[in-house]
């Protein structure tokens, strides 16, 4: 949400005879924003967003079981990545590149398309 003060601004400035699209300009919004702030008669005030749901405590207890072992292979992984990196990052980068299509996915695991 913009401030109550760009909404103020707004909608004096459309008072004064300024465009729609002078105000998206001067404000960097998009027309249909500057328009809905210069022509309503009161700051828009937006509820709340809903807080996530909590965890169940089935899945609270699988998740801290699994987590060391998810730790260790991400920091083995981590390891594993930077030295090959550090020894030839030539080498290294087209080697990653070797698994990506030439649109940017991911290949298949083996790494030809």
């Amino acid at each position: 949400m913009q401030s109550e003060e760009t909404w103020m601004e707004l909608h004096v400035l459309r008072r004064h005879g300024w465009s729609i699209a002078a105000l998206a300009r001067e404000f960097g919004l998009n027309w249909r924003t500057a328009r809905r702030y210069a022509t309503i008669d009161a700051a828009p005030r937006y509820r709340p967003r809903a807080r996530p749901a909590d965890l169940s405590r089935p899945l609270l207890e699988l998740v801290a079981e699994r987590l060391p072992y998810a730790a260790a292979s991400l920091a083995l992984l981590f390891l594993v990545v930077q030295s090959l990196w550090l020894a030839d990052p030539v080498s290294f980068g087209r080697h990653v590149m070797g698994y990506l299509q030439p649109d940017g996915t991911p290949s298949s695991i083996s790494g030809r398309t």
